[in-house]
């Protein structure tokens, strides 16, 4: 999710009464950089070009794993499976954190 320090956690802690939690990422800055960039130009076009929200292939859930699968396979690593977990927003912070 991209947003304002204040939309994400002013508006959704306090005003929401939304659980906020910030999980760290553990990888070299030059892959943090990449990851960074790519949700960046992703962005950037669904700003150009907006699609439609899908429960089973477009969500926020499914969105990063496709970035963190283009990482990965630009370093010549093996993609991350698609499992129904992913598809389950209530754990998709956990399988992030864990992946």
């Amino acid at each position: 999710m991209i947003g304002s320090e204040n939309d994400l956690i002013k508006l959704r802690a306090n005003h929401r009464n939304n659980n906020v939690a910030l999980y760290p990422i553990k990888t070299s800055p030059e892959r943090l950089k990449k990851l960074f960039l790519s949700v960046l130009s992703r962005a950037d076009q669904l700003s150009k070009e907006p699609e439609f929200y899908n429960t089973l292939t477009n969500t926020c859930a499914t969105s990063i794993l496709q970035h963190v699968n283009e990482l990965r396979i630009s370093y010549g690593e093996s993609a991350i499976a698609w499992s129904k977990n992913i598809l389950l927003p209530v754990d998709s912070d956990v399988i992030a954190y864990e992946l």
